[in-house]
């Protein structure tokens, strides 16, 4: 009787976890369709000139309210004028009683969903339509011709536009099985799901990525919830592109990392009976253990080691040994730690949070023989603060703290360090940007920073600026953003250098915020080239009962790191 108990609670648990879950998926998908921002673009040149003429393809005036905001931004921005709008409807797409089903369910549980099937003549305004003909297009002068379709186009396309066709692939290229778009990442598993941009100069059949945004695959029964982050990335990641196009012209486009020749395969089939079944119990198998995983707080400690022979500099992969764990002090956790060398002293820098509030602020420790100081405050701000990152340069340390609750980008200088600051310089505000890193390179600064825009997920990625002094005027990278995957897009701490290899550390925060650490190895940094691939990850596996590592940072003499213990 207890075990019945016990199972009736949980699947209790879990049915009021997906409720709130679907609030919070509608409170969400209201704010991305009232408000939209895109707030890098205050960060970028917007040239004078003339702006690019656009046509769009549709398959028809009612389609999924993701295409309304693509179209809604695209009309407002001044660089593009939407000059033509066409129609050409794709061969019909054979889908089950099942399917329809389930899609219906969706639909009438998750209103307002970037998924469901909205009028687009609002969205168009005055704005032509009439049939896609290749005399019509041709006609219409278009610098770009965007497909808008939850599915790739067919036949060719050469020479409709001046620059080229355009189209979003709502999936991983790889992948064949794509209706309703983002249920088969739910099922399958698969820790992120992507939408990509794609060029295509002679048909729909092949296509060139321009852009590729993976975002965390959410556990969810209806497919809409995990479609809306990807979604509600499509308006900025081709607004970004057409601008890019813009100013450094389609040659340039071919020279960014994501770039690649990819087949564009047609839809797999959509979900049956079987297949739907399959996938409500695999939900509720995942839901069940996240519930078991998510009871109880998960609180940050910080840990150091002494023996340069075991830095993740020094070796060829990361090693676990040695590391000692320095104690939290009561009621409060820790987090981010940056160690200092400072006239024969050894400071640790990281975020104190106060474990009722979550409200964090910035402290140190001294490291004297194998045992830490209590620790004392640095800075304290009426907003969050977190990510202490401490930078020397010409005698002076500077602090560049993570203060995106307050959307400014500050750095501080040593009135007396460690222990007093002052403002030096407001690098950026009105945008939320978290864990900005700076790293000179041959003479120039790079500052490497993520977007978190305010929509549910986070959406983050990682976009590169660089300057020629450390409190210099930021300039925009072309190749940005340089890393748009929740995989290993947000900062983890300072650059290094292991052997001849410089490495950038970055977070997985796929199965959760600050998951894992991963290094990627930066292959190219100029003010006009950036490249990297990945190299290793590090799992939540140096201590027994973490779940959870996110920001690894080291001198000549001590390495830090940090983890979240799992629930217990």
């Amino acid at each position: 009787m207890g075990q019945e108990q016990d199972s009736a609670a949980h699947l209790g648990d879990i049915l009021w976890t997906e409720y709130r879950t679907l609030l919070q998926a509608r409170s969400a998908t209201m704010m991305c369709l009232l408000t939209w921002p895109d707030e890098i673009l205050k960060l970028r040149r917007r040239l004078p000139g003339h702006p690019l003429r656009i046509g769009i393809e549709l398959d028809s005036l009612d389609g999924p309210a993701w295409i309304s905001e693509v179209i809604a931004r695209i009309r407002s921005t001044p660089e593009i004028v939407l000059a033509a709008a066409f129609t050409a409807s794709p061969k019909p797409f054979s889908e089950g009683l099942a399917s329809r089903l389930y899609r219906r369910w969706c639909a009438a549980r998750v209103q307002q969903n970037l998924c469901a099937i909205v009028d687009l003549r609002s969205a168009l305004g005055g704005v032509p339509v009439q049939p896609r003909t290749p005399e019509a297009t041709r006609a219409c002068a278009l610098d770009v011709l965007i497909r808008l379709s939850d599915e790739p186009g067919e036949g060719r396309c050469a020479g409709l536009a001046r620059l080229g066709v355009w189209s979003f692939l709502l999936s991983d290229p790889s992948r064949r099985a794509r209706r309703p778009p983002y249920f088969w990442e739910m099922l399958r598993g698969d820790s992120s799901s992507a939408i990509l941009l794609c060029a295509h100069d002679e048909s729909f059949d092949r296509g060139a990525i321009l852009y590729r945004y993976a975002a965390a695959t959410r556990c969810s029964f209806f497919a809409p919830v995990n479609a809306f982050e990807p979604l509600s990335a499509a308006p900025s990641i081709l607004v970004r592109r057409l601008l890019d196009l813009r100013e450094h012209g389609a040659v340039r486009l071919t020279e960014l990392p994501e770039f690649r020749q990819i087949a564009m395969e047609p839809p797999g089939a959509a979900p049956g009976w079987f297949t739907l079944m399959r996938f409500f119990a695999s939900i509720l198998t995942r839901r069940v253990r996240m519930l078991e995983e998510n009871r109880g707080p998960r609180p940050w400690i910080v840990a150091f080691r002494r023996n340069p022979a075991s830095f993740t500099a020094r070796t060829k992969e990361f090693c676990a040994d040695g590391f000692v764990e320095i104690p939290n002090s009561p009621g409060t956790f820790s987090a981010d730690p940056f160690p200092v060398q400072f006239a024969g002293r050894t400071f640790v820098f990281f975020e104190q949070i106060a474990s009722d509030t979550g409200f964090g602020h910035l402290s140190a420790i001294e490291l004297t023989g194998e045992e830490p100081s209590a620790p004392f405050p640095v800075l304290k701000a009426a907003h969050h603060l977190s990510y202490p990152c401490v930078i020397e340069d010409r005698g002076t340390f500077f602090l560049l703290p993570e203060s995106s609750a307050d959307q400014t980008v500050t750095l501080y200088a040593a009135s007396e360090f460690p222990v007093s600051w002052t403002l030096h310089k407001i690098l950026v505000e009105g945008v939320h940007l978290v864990d900005t890193t700076p790293f000179r390179h041959e003479g120039t600064w790079y500052f490497f920073t993520t977007t978190v825009e305010m929509t549910r997920g986070g959406r983050l990625e990682t976009f590169l600026f660089f300057a020629d002094a450390l409190d210099g005027e930021w300039n925009y990278h072309p190749q940005n953003p340089i890393c748009s995957d929740v995989r290993r897009a947000r900062g983890a701490g300072n650059l290094f250098r292991r052997g001849e290899k410089l490495i950038r550390p970055a977070q997985d925060c796929s199965i959760r915020y600050g998951y894992a650490i991963v290094l990627n190895e930066v292959l190219t940094l100029t003010r006009e080239r950036y490249a990297e691939r990945e190299l290793e990850v590090i799992l939540p596996r140096w201590r027994a009962g973490l779940d959870g590592t996110h920001t690894i940072n080291s001198t000549e003499s001590i390495e830090v790191v940090d983890g979240t213990l799992a629930p217990r």
